[in-house]
C-alpha cells in the first residue's frame, strides 16, 4: 500500500469525521437546551453522573480495542477472526470482574455522599444502568476497533452519529413523556444498543470477519500486548469521569456538574472535529513502521492542517461563544462561557499533537506514548493541589486545562526523540 492510498483514507476520514462532528454539534446545540430546560440542570447533572460510571468502567478494557486495531493492520482474514473471538472472550471476563467491583464498591463506600437529590433506590438504579452501559460500551469498542483495523473509519463515524442522534431523541421523548428520572437515566442504554446493532451489521456485512475459534495461547499474547495500551489509557481516559465525580463529591451540586458536563461536551466536540484527520493514523503507521521519514512528513503535514483549523475555531468561539452558551442555559452564562473557552482551548489543542501521539502508539513497545500520557494525570493532580481558588468548578477546570498543555509538550518531545 502506497502513500496515496493512506492519504485517500485520511481524506475520507476527514470528511466523515467532520460530518459526524457537525451532526453531533447540531444535536447538542438544538436538542440539549430543550432537554436541560425540560428536566432541569439538577436532573441533567444526575443523568451526567449516571453516565460517568458507565464511561469510567467502560474504559477498563485493558487496551484490547487498540490491540485489535494494531493486530488487524497486519493480519489475514483467518487471523482477524481469531483475534476478534479472543477479544470478546477477554471482554466478557472483564465484564464479570467489573460486576464484582461494582458490588464491592457499593457495599463498602458511600459513592454519592450525603446528597439530597440521590436516595438509596436511585443510587442503586444508577449503578445497575451504569453496569449495563459498561457491557454495551465494551462490546461497541471492539466493533469500532475492528472497523478501524479495516480502515473503515467512515463507518466508525457513522456509528457515532447514530448514537448521538438516538441518544438525544430518546432523551427528548423521555423528557416530554415523564417526570421520572429513572426513565430518563435508562434512555442512553437504548442508544448504545442501537449503535451496537448497526456496527455489528456493518462489520459482518462489509468484511469477511467471523467469530474465530478462541485460542488460549493467542489470548495470552493479546493480553500481554494490550497491557502496554492499557497503561497508556489508564493515565488519561479516567480523568474526565474522575474530575466530574470529584466536582460532584466536593460541591454536592448536580447543577455545577451539569455546567461542567456541558462545557466538556463543547470542548470534546471541538476536539472531535479536529481529530477527524488523525483517526486512521494508528492503523496507517502500523503498516508504515519501516519508513520513518514518510511517517514524519505525513504526521507533520496533518498536524499543521489541524493547527490552522484550531486557530480558526478559537476565533469563531470568541465571536459567537456567548451566543451559544446563552442558547444552552438560562443561568450562570458567564461562568459557563469562561470554563467552555478554557476547556475548548486546552482539549482541542491536543488534536494538533494527535498525529505525533499516533506514531508513538504504533511503536512496539509504546513506551514513549506511556511516558507522554503519564504527564497528564501527574500534572493534573499537582495543579489541583497547588491552585488556590474558592470556586471548586474553576479550580478543577484550571488544573485540567493546564495539565493538557503539559501533556502536549511531552508528546512532541518524545515524538522528536523517537523519530530522530
Amino acid at each position: 500500500m502506497d502513500l496515496k492510498y493512506f492519504l485517500s483514507n485520511i481524506r475520507k476520514s476527514f470528511f466523515s469525521g467532520n460530518a459526524k462532528t457537525i451532526i453531533v454539534t447540531i444535536c447538542t446545540l438544538i436538542l440539549l437546551p430543550i432537554i436541560i430546560n425540560k428536566i432541569g440542570i439538577e436532573n441533567y447533572g444526575i443523568l451526567s453522573l449516571s453516565m460517568v460510571f458507565g464511561g469510567l468502567f467502560g474504559s477498563f478494557e485493558l487496551g484490547i480495542s487498540k490491540t485489535v486495531t494494531v493486530l488487524f493492520s497486519h493480519s489475514n482474514d483467518k487471523e482477524k477472526s481469531q483475534i476478534f473471538g479472543n477479544a470478546f472472550f477477554i471482554i466478557l471476563f472483564l465484564l464479570l470482574m467489573i460486576g464484582a467491583l461494582f458490588v464491592l464498591i457499593n457495599a463498602n463506600f458511600n459513592i454519592f455522599g450525603d446528597n439530597k437529590f440521590i436516595n438509596s433506590d436511585l443510587g442503586n438504579f444508577i449503578l445497575l444502568t451504569s453496569y449495563i452501559s459498561v457491557g454495551l460500551i465494551l462490546f461497541n469498542n471492539v466493533l469500532l476497533a475492528s472497523l478501524q483495523g479495516y480502515l473503515l473509519n467512515h463507518y466508525v463515524d457513522l456509528g457515532q452519529i447514530i448514537f448521538s442522534i438516538f441518544y438525544h431523541i430518546f432523551l427528548i421523548a423521555a423528557a416530554f413523556s415523564t417526570d421520572s428520572i429513572y426513565f430518563i437515566i435508562f434512555m442512553p442504554l437504548l442508544a448504545y444498543l442501537i449503535q451496537a446493532i448497526f456496527l455489528s451489521y456493518i462489520l459482518f456485512s462489509k468484511t469477511k470477519l467471523k467469530f474465530g475459534k478462541i485460542n488460549k495461547s493467542s489470548i495470552k499474547s493479546m493480553i500481554y500486548t494490550s497491557i502496554d495500551y492499557f497503561k497508556i489509557g489508564l493515565t488519561t481516559i479516567f480523568l474526565q469521569p474522575i474530575n466530574k465525580y470529584l466536582l460532584f463529591y466536593l460541591t454536592g451540586s448536580a447543577g455545577m456538574l451539569g455546567l461542567f458536563d456541558v462545557a466538556l461536551k463543547l470542548a470534546n466536540i471541538s476536539a472531535s472535529l479536529l481529530n477527524a484527520s488523525s483517526q486512521p493514523l494508528l492503523a496507517i503507521f502500523s503498516k508504515m513502521k519501516s519508513n520513518v521519514s514518510k511517517i514524519d512528513s505525513l504526521s507533520t503535514k496533518v498536524s499543521i492542517f489541524i493547527f490552522v483549523q484550531y486557530v480558526i475555531g478559537l476565533l469563531v468561539f470568541l465571536i459567537v461563544g456567548k451566543s451559544i452558551v446563552g442558547f444552552l442555559v438560562s443561568e450562570n452564562k458567564q461562568l459557563l462561557y469562561h470554563i467552555s473557552f478554557l476547556l475548548i482551548a486546552a482539549i482541542a489543542s491536543t488534536a494538533i499533537f494527535e498525529p505525533f501521539f499516533k506514531y508513538l502508539l504504533s511503536l512496539s513497545p509504546p513506551k514513549y506514548a506511556f511516558y507522554s500520557k503519564l504527564s497528564f494525570p501527574v500534572s493534573n493532580l499537582l495543579f489541583f493541589m497547588t491552585i488556590n481558588h474558592s470556586n471548586i468548578l474553576l479550580k478543577i477546570t484550571y488544573a485540567y486545562s493546564m495539565a493538557l498543555i503539559v501533556n502536549n509538550i511531552f508528546t512532541y518531545f518524545f515524538y522528536r526523540k523517537s523519530v530522530s
